[in-house]
């Protein structure tokens, strides 16, 4: 019995034992009611998102997602194992959950194909092996891809292509200006490759072959330790949008007639006049200064999962992210869902909220805000938003309990879940 299938032996078997985290090594697994493939679905865990484990058994493993889907998944299909890199440091790890398992060096090649950085950064997954000397990463991604549409490099075709290959746990188009074919393989460290690969020693690369297991395995890249702790503190995405919230804030939009009609838009990073805005527009521009463009997310979710849109007749890059009960879909599926109760514990800075104005406009899902940092008289977090036309944005005594209805509350993850 070889080393990897001891480890994963060990972490079901042991009685008591918690596996922090697991993922799906499969494009995606069922999330079932109970631990039997006969039971109800009631949801899916897609690769390369992380799920905690409540629960583990020989077979099954009780998860909760993201979002707060709760239910038991297979074990043969999910796995801990995952990889790390710090090209600073030119170190490779195989990592079990948070914990180092093994520690190799490793050698990089600069990339220079439009991703925005002078190397390879991001959270990818190993998508094809190549024996046990090559291991090919999932590049460009979809950060890579919004790029370099941005920056005109490759087409919207292209770019849908690059978005729906990696929903599928696909191999994404190799033969655009983004480039391609980014592998970790053999053939020393004691230079450089000439593109953007990783290069280990041949007796390194192929013990980390043997020890991972096979699937579709996550690959973190960052340009040094220093980047990984800072990006992947708990609360770093709400600190990005309350470092942007006064900036917004100070741009003092107005909610007007030329904001409530329909706007052209470019695509991504759309906008228009900030002293404009209704009231979605100054929470995607606060968003944006956290580098989460609401317009690009909620688009290719839309595109890859249409299913769950069932007020979207057909995905509109111009309008879809503007409308609040749009927004809602998309984070059911793709942030924290917390507790729509005032009194209860889970209120923090930088949640997103959405409310129930009792306008009757075919929707309870008309507003939304984000919890700021100051509080009311009465010891309450203040919500920044836009409330109606003619008003500019402000903070606002909103989380009363009593008018608006608080229908939504959420949090947004970690920024390399939406890469």
């Amino acid at each position: 019995m070889n080393l990897i299938i001891g480890l994963l032996l060990l972490s079901y078997t042991v009685a008591g034992q918690c596996i922090e985290r697991v993922y799906s090594t499969l494009k995606s697994v069922s999330v079932m009611e109970a631990t039997s493939i006969s039971s109800k679905k009631v949801g899916t865990l897609a690769h390369s998102k992380w799920a905690h484990v409540l629960e583990s058994k020989k077979d099954w493993s009780k998860i909760r997602s993201y979002n707060g889907l709760t239910g038991f998944v297979s074990n043969r299909f999910t796995t801990n194992f995952w990889i790390k890199i710090y090209t600073k440091e030119h170190k490779i790890f195989l990592m079990k959950d948070k914990k180092i398992i093994k520690t190799y060096t490793v050698s990089f090649g600069f990339n220079s194909k439009g991703d925005g950085t002078t190397t390879l950064e991001g959270r990818f997954y190993l998508q094809k092996h190549f024996g046990d000397k090559t291991l090919l990463l999932a590049y460009p991604s979809r950060h890579n891809a919004r790029l370099g549409l941005e920056k005109k490099l490759i087409s919207k075709d292209q770019y849908y292509k690059i978005i729906r290959a990696i929903n599928e746990g696909e191999t994404p188009p190799q033969n655009t200006k983004l480039g391609g074919s980014v592998r970790i393989h053999d053939g020393g460290t004691h230079k450089n490759c000439a593109l953007a690969c990783f290069k280990m020693n041949d007796k390194d690369i192929s013990e980390l072959y043997k020890l991972m297991p096979k699937g579709l395995i996550i690959v973190e890249v960052y340009n040094s330790q220093a980047q990984d702790e800072k990006i992947n503190k708990s609360n770093y995405t709400s600190t990005m949008i309350l470092d942007n919230l006064p900036k917004v804030l100070g741009q003092k939009a107005k909610y007007t007639k030329k904001a409530m009609s329909y706007i052209p838009l470019t695509y991504p990073n759309g906008d228009f006049d900030p002293k404009h805005a209704v009231c979605t527009d100054v929470i995607i521009r606060v968003l944006r200064g956290a580098k989460l463009d609401l317009q690009a997310l909620l688009h290719e979710d839309i595109i890859v999962n249409p299913t769950r849109y069932k007020s979207v007749k057909k995905a509109n890059y111009h309008i879809d992210h503007r409308r609040t009960r749009v927004l809602k879909y998309y984070f059911d599926h793709n942030s924290k869902v917390l507790s729509n109760n005032v009194l209860s514990n889970d209120w923090l800075p930088g949640d997103i909220v959405l409310f129930d104005t009792g306008v009757r406009n075919g929707t309870i899902f008309d507003h939304i805000g984000i919890v700021a940092q100051k509080k009311s008289a009465l010891g309450r977090h203040l919500v920044f938003n836009i409330w109606t036309e003619g008003d500019e944005t402000s903070v606002m005594d909103l989380l009363t309990g009593v008018y608006p209805t608080v229908v939504g509350h959420y949090r947004m993850l970690n920024p390399l879940f939406y890469l």
